[in-house]
């Protein structure tokens, strides 16, 4: 199953989606870490129950093979029903609308940091998907001023903690429409290989054209 990949590293699956880690519970709306909803003394049984709902024993190579291999490799419709039924149990994606309430009712200087990581990587697709060209593209100039103000804020969080990958800080400033200091941050191509060149020159390509638009990568 061919992912689609973009820029910011999100990657997607068509016939495989995936639930946001941050949910809204549907009685208080409350927003909490799905990891949280797992019950932490049966976690090793919890993950277990969800193997043996989609997957049979393992075979020689130590791979498992789905239930029914053969009737769900012939219906696409049947296998994204396994997936969902045994895997997402009724949790799905957050909008852009609501990942921003998310955020603003769980981000505090008692976050863990792991959960700080997922909430601003969270919050920084939701605003790509929702205003910066994987789903739709909104005019700079309409985007309410708080939400772009949050926008670099989440940013310069991201790039405190991702400031290894040149790569990535690259594209960040991008996004934030801070040019000079994407290309200043990937620096000369020639020490990247493979993948890595070209996507940090897809980036650089983007950031001359002061584009700061998600693109597809694959």
């Amino acid at each position: 199953m061919q992912a689609r990949i973009w820029s910011d590293y999100k990657h997607e699956y068509p016939m495989l989606p995936h639930p946001s880690p941050i949910q809204r519970c549907p009685k208080c709306g409350k927003y909490y870490f799905y990891q949280d909803s797992i019950p932490k003394e049966n976690i090793f049984q919890w993950i277990g129950r969800q193997i043996e709902r989609f997957y049979i024993n393992f075979i020689d190579d130590g791979t498992y093979v789905p239930k029914e291999q053969q009737e769900i490799d012939k219906n696409p419709d049947l296998r994204e029903q396994i997936f969902l039924e045994s895997h997402l149990n009724g949790f799905g994606n957050l909008s852009f609308d609501e990942m921003n309430e998310a955020y603003e009712q769980l981000f505090s200087s008692r976050l863990s940091e792991k959960k700080k990581q997922i909430l601003i990587i969270e919050w920084l697709y939701a605003f790509n998907d929702h205003f910066n060209g994987r789903n739709q593209l909104v005019e700079w100039d309409i985007i309410p001023e708080k939400i772009l103000e949050r926008q670099q804020i989440i940013i310069e969080e991201a790039i405190k903690r991702v400031d290894r990958d040149t790569i990535m800080v690259g594209e960040l400033y991008r996004e934030a429409g801070r040019f000079e200091d994407c290309i200043k941050a990937i620096g000369d191509i020639a020490q990247y290989k493979g993948m890595d060149e070209n996507l940090a020159s897809m980036i650089i390509e983007h950031a001359q054209r002061a584009d700061r638009r998600v693109f597809r990568i694959r």
